[in-house]
């Protein structure tokens, strides 16, 4: 059930995050303020680049090359749309 409970919040926070990524591109309806896009965005920037240091500092093998390096991805999606704008 904790698993369940768990993956259910995972979902809502990406989808959060997909909104707030949006939203601050100015792509679709405006799901949240732009004030809120325009500082979430900045926020998932920081969460996604700290992820990728402490997944880069894992002892996992697969987290060290993929999920860093995935998130780091990431974050840099995140800073451009932080740079650029929108809307």
């Amino acid at each position: 059930m904790r698993a369940r409970v768990a993956s259910g919040v995972a979902v809502v926070v990406r989808a959060s995050a997909a909104l707030i990524v949006l939203g601050r591109a100015g792509l679709g309806p405006p799901a949240v303020p732009a004030v809120v896009a325009a500082y979430g965005v900045r926020v998932l920037f920081g969460l996604l680049l700290l992820e990728a240091v402490l997944k880069a500092a894992s002892s996992s093998r697969w987290e060290r090359w993929f999920r860093a390096s995935y998130a780091l991805v990431l974050a840099g999606l995140c800073f451009v749309a932080a740079r650029a704008g929108g809307g």
